[in-house]
Parts: C-alpha cells; structure tokens; sequence
C-alpha cells in the first residue's frame, strides 16, 4: 500500500515518525525553565577577636543552597596604653595569627530575598608566620543583609580549629557581588 515491503518494517517507521513528531511539538511549547540562582560576592570587613584588630575578606559562590569559599583572615593584638596618651614607651611584643581557607556549607539566600544566613567549614592553613603554619578547620557564620541587588552589610563570625591556638572572632563586613 505505501510502499513497505513488510508491515512490521512500514509499522516501525511510522511509530518512530509518530514519536518524533510529538515529542519536538510536546518540546516546543514548552516555556524554558530558568537556571538555578546563581550568587557570588566578596566581603570585606574589620572586626576583633578578643584583644585583637582583625581584617579579613572572603570570596563566596553560591549553586542552589550550597556555598563554596575562601578566605584571608588576619589578626593583630592591639596594646593602647591610655596613661601615655595612646603609645607605649616600649612596645610589647605582638602576636600575630593568620588564617586561609576554602570552605564549602549552605546558605540560605534567594532572589529578591533580603536577608541571608549561611554556614561553612573547610580546612585552612593557619599560624603566626608562614614559617610556622599548621592545618586548622575554619568555621563560619555569616548574617548579611542586602542593601540593593549588588551591595549588602552583615556579621560575619569566624573560628578556626587546630593543633596550636584555636582562635574565633567577629568581623563587619561589607558585601559586593551579585546578590540578588
């Protein structure tokens, strides 16, 4: 009738021809879905930890809820000698603690969310110089708030577990990126 030489060959082509057919249509008129929510920003921010000026920034992507970072905290012990206006005769010797790391938590933010709360630990090399460095597990907390769709403020609380000086702080932070 059409041309086949055998019904189940003829049958076969029709069938794929028919699948073929409604599934490009069934794909087609299907609205495309919109990728995931993608974030990504920078902190940078001054804090202390107990008699300590801390500096630190932080680079952090976000794919779903689930956050990867890394860091640069550094950390100073301040002496103000109030009796002799502010500066010491003699300086006390400092002590200094660095911290580097990359993590990876989860986070709460959404688009048009204002607000974002986020957890992460990882592994950092930690220590008082580069000479002297041990491996520590960072830990972090950040609460930000989202001024407009690319720049933000929170909290940002660190700690870092290890071997020679456990060590946590807090740092205010100001946030760029795209957050929204």
């Amino acid at each position: 009738m059409l041309g086949c030489k055998g019904k189940t060959l003829c049958g076969s082509v029709i069938m794929v021809l028919i699948v073929l057919a409604s599934t490009s249509i069934g794909y087609a008129q299907e609205t495309p879905q919109k990728s995931s929510p993608r974030f990504h920003w920078l902190n940078i921010g001054i804090g202390t930890r107990p008699y300590d000026l801390t500096l630190g920034i932080s680079y952090s992507i976000q794919f779903n809820q689930i956050i990867v970072g890394a860091r640069s905290i550094y950390s100073t012990e301040v002496y103000i000698d109030l009796l002799n206006f502010g500066y010491y005769q003699s300086p006390p010797e400092t002590h200094n603690l660095y911290d580097y790391g990359v993590l990876i938590g989860y986070s709460t933010r959404k688009p048009q969310s204002k607000w974002a709360i986020s957890i992460a630990a990882g592994i950092s090399g930690t220590g008082s110089d580069l000479y002297n460095t041990t491996f520590g597990v960072p830990i972090e907390a950040q609460f930000l708030l989202n001024l407009r769709a690319n720049v933000g403020i929170g909290l940002y609380l660190f700690a870092n577990l290890n071997k020679e000086k456990n060590f946590s702080g807090v740092i205010f932070c100001l946030q760029v990126g795209n957050l929204r």
